[in-house]
């Protein structure tokens, strides 16, 4: 029995469509091999069936004359005409002269064992293909899916900053710097615990250095809320839970090394009130 993979050697040997070293590897294993030379005639039986599986057309009447015409065209000299028409000639002889093929003259082929082989191949080019469409489905269900869990999550947190801003117990207060922008808005939904901060008009912290927003308590030190970051347009926003029993009166917002600090190491540049009982 040969391999799969010595048949379609065996086929590409035939066309000429192996490679100088694998098709001389190939004849060095034919040498060896009866049953893969039995394969290679026969493949060789098949592809001369090839050329009898087109119907015989015979030449159009002025073909002679066209041929004639186009060597005189090429080669003009005088000379030349005599062999041009003695070639031509021989060339018309010889295939008036040819032996028709007759089905009694093909030579038997043994062919139990290549439509089988056929049948492997083509089937296997349906599993690869069927393979492939599925491939694409599933990466493509896998890439949609994605794209609707990453929608979902970004819709959630929308919801989640909208319900804080339009809840009925919110409190708001506007933080702005000594004298001009930039400014922000704090919102402090106390049911949810949820601080909703925005900020316009301020360029992004310095490389190396963050923002960082506190809350503090009447009397208290101030409690970090998180840092946060600036866009090139100089608005930004930062959703964040308020600590468990952190009461805001003030909130306030510093420039602080990369990553935050656990008290301010710098004078608040935004400020805001939130109103007692407010």
């Amino acid at each position: 029995m040969i391999p799969a993979d010595r048949l379609e050697q065996a086929t590409a040997y035939v066309f000429g469509a192996l490679a100088e070293a694998d098709r001389d590897r190939f004849e060095r294993d034919l040498e060896t091999s009866r049953e893969l030379r039995d394969e290679v005639a026969e493949l060789r039986n098949v592809t001369g069936l090839l050329a009898l599986a087109v119907p015989p057309v015979r030449p159009p009447a002025r073909l002679r004359e066209r041929i004639i015409s186009d060597a005189r065209a090429v080669r003009p000299i005088a000379s030349r005409k005599a062999e041009a028409d003695r070639r031509v000639d021989d060339v018309s002889s010889n295939v008036a002269a040819a032996p028709t093929l007759t089905d009694a003259s093909v030579p038997p082929l043994r062919v139990s064992r290549f439509v089988p082989w056929m049948a492997v191949a083509a089937s296997l080019l349906v599993v690869v293909a069927l393979r492939n469409q599925a491939r694409e489905q599933s990466d493509a269900r896998a890439a949609l899916a994605q794209l609707s869990d990453s929608m979902r999550r970004e819709i959630v947190a929308k919801d989640s900053v909208i319900d804080a801003l339009l809840a009925p117990d919110v409190q708001t207060v506007k933080m702005v710097a000594t004298g001009q922008p930039p400014s922000a808005r704090m919102y402090w939904n106390r049911a949810s615990k949820q601080v909703v901060f925005v900020a316009f008009s301020l360029p992004p912290a310095r490389t190396g250095r963050t923002y960082q927003l506190w809350g503090i308590a009447a009397g208290k030190s101030p409690v970090s809320l998180g840092t946060f970051n600036t866009a090139t347009t100089g608005s930004g926003r930062l959703t964040v839970r308020v600590p468990e029993g952190l009461q805001i009166a003030v909130g306030a917002v510093t420039d602080e090394p990369a990553g935050g600090s656990p008290q301010p190491t710098t004078p608040p540049f935004l400020v805001g009130e939130f109103k007692a009982g407010g």
